[in-house]
């Protein structure tokens, strides 16, 4: 085999060319250089083959020229062409008895190539493949194949990035310990801002409705009140009745003062009459105004509802949170002009909503308050008139009294005895005048007695309203900005009073109708004395 090699080496006309032109190609793999664990190496100045030169694969001239492109790459990572760059198994290592040796050694220590297989391309390397044990693996598929790509070391760029940064601004922070403090303070100033930005903006002082609400509680009197209006408008009008018949009683006898007395008794009667209506639409005018109360409370409790159900966006939050803090320092007003352009903030809204209920709930309650003691007024008037009319009817019948005993004395007086018998019966007619007008009296006195009573309610019931209207004027219930309570609080305390007052006039208005449209029965007397019954259905 070494005859054939020499006789190869000294037979080619190129060796000499193609060993001074050799250089590494860059295209073949090369492994590092591992010192062997003998004691002689090569020096790098002792050979004009540099180790690297060396170990790479030797291509002829003319196979450069051709450029055949023989080497492959994949053929490196194999288990043959692994043996090739094995450090222990590359034949570098030399003893000192071969520094004497001529150009033939060192011409046999050049690899060569093989000749190529037919339908292969040529190896890496002409040495002979050396089977090396304990770095081959019998076993294929128990090898590992390590790579790094390109991409992977881009795609770290990022992180190694961040993480110096990370570490200069630690280091920056760290410095000193007034930057620590600056930055510790910077950060809790930040997050308290952050926090008020986002967080649901806190209504201020807004208008008080639960306060107004307890006033238009003061209303349920009224009701009750309201709820024997029917009775008492009855009783009036059988009281004018009564008055009627006894003018009428009256207005058959002698006596002189008898037209001047039933002319008084028609006035009185006539005053009753007048008095029942007056009361009708009173009454009416109260169950109006709870009505009214009743639906403002109403209407109230829906808008306050419309702004609870919905809560602000998160942007709303922070240009409300925002607005709020550049108001108390100055920069911003809550002028009509920069409302409109800039828009209404969430706590404007409410705010707005607030006022414009609380303003419409007192004027609703003031109208009201204002109408009852209007027609109270009207009623007192009325009541003044009819108790001057039954003043005047009693003193006219006391006079009248006095008359007719006066002239029963005279009579009997002047009369022997025996005509006594035969005026008899003027005798009783004045016995029957001073009963007449005994009844008047008493009737007047009763029927100023249920007068009376009317107007001691009246005007207990406008005591009332005149309270209710003085602390409806005080500046702690018109206050705008009394209450910090929430809209939800101020929800509930319009609904709890909104279903009592309701209760009452539900309650109010079935006995009102059972009274009026309900079954009953009356008692007619007709004129003849027959009495006869006509019973009231439904």
């Amino acid at each position: 085999m070494t005859t054939s090699r020499q006789h190869y080496l000294d037979s080619h006309p190129s060796l000499n060319a193609s060993m001074d032109d050799f250089e590494a190609r860059e295209f073949s793999p090369t492994i590092p250089d591992m010192p062997s664990q003998h004691s002689g190496f090569r020096s790098n100045h002792a050979s004009e083959y540099s180790e690297a030169s060396s170990r790479r694969s030797y291509s002829p001239p003319a196979w450069r020229k051709a450029g055949s492109g023989w080497f492959q790459n994949h053929q490196t990572l194999e288990p043959r062409g692994m043996a090739y760059g094995s450090k222990d198994c590359s034949p570098v290592y030399h003893s000192a008895d071969e520094e004497g040796d001529g150009d033939l050694r060192k011409a046999r220590r050049i690899p060569l190539p093989e000749s190529p297989i037919k339908g292969q391309s040529p190896r890496t390397s002409p040495e002979p493949v050396v089977e090396c044990e304990g770095n081959v693996d019998e076993q294929e598929g128990a090898n590992i194949r390590f790579s790094t790509s390109l991409d992977v070391v881009q795609r770290t760029e990022p992180i190694e990035a961040m993480v110096h940064s990370i570490r200069r601004a630690t280091h920056h922070v760290t410095k000193s310990s007034y930057n620590t403090l600056f930055y510790v303070l910077s950060t809790l100033f930040l997050y308290w801002t952050v926090t008020s930005l986002i967080s649901t903006p806190q209504n201020g002082p807004m208008p008080d409705l639960v306060k107004v609400a307890g006033l238009a509680k003061s209303f349920e009197p009224v009701i009750y009140y309201s709820e024997h209006g029917h009775a008492q408008i009855e009783q009036l009008q059988e009281t004018g009745v009564a008055v009627w018949d006894l003018g009428e009683s009256v207005r058959s006898t002698n006596m002189t003062s008898a037209p001047l007395i039933v002319h008084q008794l028609d006035d009185l009667s006539d005053s009753l009459k007048t008095l029942a209506i007056e009361l009708t639409r009173f009454f009416a005018g109260v169950d109006a105004d709870v009505d009214s109360i009743l639906l403002v409370m109403e209407w109230a409790q829906r808008e306050l509802t419309s702004i609870s159900s919905e809560p602000p966006s998160t942007i709303g939050s922070v240009w409300s949170n925002a607005h709020t803090a550049l108001t108390r320092i100055g920069l911003l007003s809550d002028s009509p002009l920069a409302q409109t352009l800039l828009g209404q903030t969430y706590q404007q809204r409410t705010k707005a909503t607030l006022e414009r209920t609380f303003h419409e709930f007192l004027g609703v309650l003031e109208e009201s308050i204002n109408n009852e003691l209007a027609y109270s007024i009207q009623l007192f008037q009325l009541f003044e008139a009819i108790d001057k009319q039954f003043l005047n009817l009693q003193r006219t019948v006391i006079r009248e009294q006095d008359a007719q005993e006066r002239m029963e004395n005279d009579f009997l007086s002047s009369l022997w005895t025996k005509v006594i018998g035969v005026n008899a019966s003027k005798l009783r007619k004045y016995e029957k005048n001073k009963e007449l007008l005994h009844s008047v009296r008493d009737r007047t006195v009763s029927n100023k007695h249920v007068l009376v009573n009317h107007n001691q309610r009246l005007l207990q019931l406008k005591s009332n309203l005149e309270i209710l209207r003085r602390r409806l004027v005080s500046p702690m219930v018109r206050a705008s900005n009394s209450s910090t309570l929430s809209v939800d609080d101020q929800i509930r305390g319009l609904d709890g009073t909104y279903q009592e007052l309701k209760s009452s006039r539900d309650a109010q208005k079935r006995k009102m109708m059972e009274l009026v449209y309900g079954a009953g029965s009356r008692r007619v007397v007709l004129p003849s004395g027959a009495e006869r019954g006509i019973e009231g259905g439904q």
